[in-house]
């Protein structure tokens, strides 16, 4: 007997729930357009290459397993957080992440702040383990139809291969199935010269979200939440040293500028004066009248400070062991409620020059979209037990690796004209990681994908 998904569909206490992540497709084309390599589930490797792409819970890829430590308690210990938060204004508690945090903290979604002793009191449930924090949701606001319009124009250049990753989730158990895609594709191009110079550029063209999971095939999930929008892109150029001893020493020394930098903003200075006068008066009426007044004052000035800045913030770090690190963060949160003008952003152009030393045997390409998903707030709310939201942030991490730098040139015009793909004996199959494979089942797997 078929069954009637769409039924169970609306029967289902929380539609979160039933993400899970899927095995992304990596395709790499060369500068004329051609296609060199287009497959998934795998990771692929070579001499001189390997390619990597791996979409996971959590901010990195290893931050899952905090993730699914969280999960288990807050299952088992979802009467006792009912209770501390009854008759308070929360729509739903789950997982989150902190800027500049690798562990997951316990995000409570409200309609009005919660106060600081009930943020505690979650605190000591779980030993003081997990940070409680809560995001207000202001108003429920319509999906905006044009949230996928971006400026699309490329300043292509002359030569670099294109890398692709392509991850996708999808609503279990529902039909017509409801899917979001996320995009990363780069341009990436280097050069050694005859003097150990290293020059490279990582054009990523395009890092992009599909549709909101509420605006895909089926209105159901419009109910539940938005769907996944991103909250933050890093591009990573790393060294690797040739031996596991490298004693922290430096692989390169960075000869040019670094681009891009972070900016100086526009700041404007004022300083603002505030002034107060008090005063008393006495006085005695009789013969001889007498009278007695008292004045104080002060003044104090309070400097403020205005600055304008993007909407997009990148900041550059690096040194010559660990590497160059562009982090992109969105700043205007007040100005973007619902995510949609951040369902797409290109980074563009980031580049460096290195002399590169002889510890150094290779050198990697990170890229990491990482996603964050929003809750809706219901038009009608009244107090009661919040909805236990289990899914969490997910990060889509893309990583190419050039492991012969003595050779980088020739094979990378190789890899250009697709040669060195097309002997497959040159292409090894590596198996997913054993470690991720034989996680818990209850939060269900496939390769090096989490669904939650």
């Amino acid at each position: 007997m078929e069954k009637k998904t769409s039924e169970t569909a609306k029967d289902d206490d929380n539609l979160f729930n039933c993400i899970q992540l899927n095995n992304p497709t990596v395709h790499i084309s060369s500068s004329d357009k051609s296609n060199i390599w287009n497959d998934t589930n795998y990771e692929i490797m070579s001499d001189f290459i390997s390619v990597k792409s791996t979409v996971t819970s959590g901010i990195t890829p290893t931050s899952y397993i905090e993730v699914k430590k969280l999960q288990k308690l807050l299952i088992s210990r979802k009467d006792d957080i009912d209770h501390i938060l009854e008759s308070q204004p929360v729509y739903a508690i789950g997982i989150d992440f902190q800027k500049d945090s690798t562990r997951p903290c316990i995000a409570c979604w409200v309609d009005r702040p919660l106060g600081i002793h009930i943020l505690e009191c979650l605190e000591t449930l779980f030993e003081e383990q997990y940070e409680a924090i809560y995001q207000v949701i202001l108003e429920d606001i319509e999906d905006n139809n044009d949230q996928n319009l971006n400026n699309n124009k490329k300043d292509i250049i002359a030569n670099g291969i294109i890398f692709s990753s392509e991850a996708i989730v999808t609503v279990d158990s529902v039909e017509p199935v409801i899917f979001q895609k996320f995009t990363i594709t780069a341009r990436i191009w280097a050069e050694i010269t005859s003097s150990n110079i290293l020059e490279f550029e990582v054009d990523v063209l395009d890092c992009k979200t599909g549709n909101m999971l509420s605006r895909t095939n089926s209105p159901l999930f419009k109910k539940h939440g938005y769907g996944y929008f991103i909250d933050s892109i890093e591009v990573c150029v790393s060294p690797i040293a040739r031996t596991s001893n490298n004693n922290m020493k430096s692989l390169f020394t960075t000869i040019g500028a670094a681009f891009p930098q972070k900016l100086n903003r526009n700041v404007e200075l004022s300083t603002i004066r505030e002034s107060n006068v008090g005063g008393q008066f006495n006085g005695e009426f009789g013969i001889v009248p007498k009278i007695v007044a008292q004045a104080n004052g002060n003044v104090k000035y309070v400097d403020s400070v205005k600055s304008i800045s993007d909407e997009w913030d990148v900041n550059h770090c690096g040194c010559g062991t660990t590497g160059d690190l562009w982090s992109h963060h969105y700043t205007a949160h007040e100005l973007d409620k619902d995510g949609s003008r951040r369902t797409s952003y290109s980074p563009r152009k980031h580049s460096n020059t290195w002399r590169i030393w002889e510890e150094m045997g290779e050198f990697r390409i990170t890229i990491t979209q990482v996603l964050r998903y929003k809750p809706v707030k219901q038009k009608f709310f009244v107090f009661s037990r919040p909805k236990l939201i289990l899914c969490t942030m997910i990060s889509h991490n893309f990583e190419i690796t050039f492991k012969d730098l003595e050779n980088l040139n020739t094979k990378l015009a190789k890899l250009d004209n697709g040669e060195i793909y097309r002997n497959k004996n040159d292409i090894n199959i590596k198996n997913p990681d054993p470690i991720i494979q034989n996680l818990d089942e209850s939060i269900k797997m496939k390769h090096s994908f989490v669904k939650v």
